[in-house]
C-alpha cells in the first residue's frame, strides 16, 4: 500500500514539476518576443510603407517639377484644365476646415486630461 502511495506522490510532483517547466518556458519565450530586436530597415523601405511622410515629400516635389515643366512649356493653359484641378484642391481645402477645429480640440481636452504625475525613476 505504502508503495503505491509513494508512486502517487512520486507521479504528482512529477506533473507539477512538468507543469512548472512549461510555464517557466512559456514566459521566457514571451519574454523574448516581447523584447526581440528586429533588424533595422533600409532608409528606402519607408517609401514603400502607404501614407508615410516619404511618399508625401516625393509626391509633393514631383507635383512641383511637373507645374515648373508645363509653365514653361505651355503658353496658355485653357480655362477648363485650370477648374478641373482646382476642384480637388478646394474639396480639400473645405474638409480641413470642416474637420480641423474638431481635431484641435478633441487633441487639447485629451492632452488637459492626461495630466497625471508620473513618479521620477
Amino acid at each position: 500500500m505504502s508503495a503505491e502511495k509513494t508512486d502517487a506522490v512520486n507521479s504528482t510532483e512529477r506533473a507539477s514539476s512538468n507543469s512548472t517547466d512549461q510555464q517557466q518556458q512559456q514566459a521566457q519565450q514571451e519574454h523574448l518576443r516581447q523584447h526581440a530586436v528586429e533588424p533595422k530597415k533600409p532608409w528606402w523601405n519607408s517609401v514603400r510603407v502607404a501614407g508615410s511622410a516619404t511618399q508625401i515629400v516625393i509626391a509633393a516635389v514631383l507635383a512641383i517639377a511637373i507645374g515648373i515643366a508645363v509653365s514653361y512649356n505651355v503658353d496658355k493653359v485653357p480655362a477648363a484644365a485650370s477648374t478641373l484641378v482646382g476642384i480637388p484642391g478646394r474639396l480639400w481645402l473645405r474638409s480641413l476646415r470642416a474637420v480641423g477645429e474638431y481635431l484641435v480640440i478633441i487633441s487639447r481636452s485629451s492632452a488637459f486630461g492626461n495630466t497625471t504625475k508620473e513618479e521620477p525613476c
